[in-house]
């Protein structure tokens, strides 16, 4: 289905550069991005996901998947903002199947 994916080296380079085609040069949909970051070990949080993707709707995504079958974990992390203030948010990764 994909061109680009050959480890998870280039699954990785590719995200941080946003660079996602199919074979016929179609940009993939924001589920396809998410699902390839999560498929290469990586961690996703909304901010991360408008970072790197531009992806502001992420928990739909992820929901998305989860209804597809992806075994997907999350958490709820405490963490500072930018003002140093606590806050929550939700962290999202692959459950490793093997």
């Amino acid at each position: 289905m994909l061109n680009f994916v050959n480890s998870v080296k280039d699954r990785i380079d590719l995200a941080m550069i946003g660079r996602y085609t199919h074979k016929d040069g179609k940009p993939l949909t924001h589920k396809q991005i998410v699902k390839v970051w999560l498929e290469a070990g990586q961690e996703i949080t909304e901010k991360k996901a408008v970072d790197l993707f531009g992806i502001y709707n992420v928990r739909n995504r992820i929901g998305e998947l989860k209804r597809d079958g992806l075994a997907i974990k999350d958490k709820m992390v405490t963490g500072r903002n930018r003002r140093g203030q606590p806050t929550r948010y939700k962290r999202w990764w692959l459950v490793d199947t093997n």
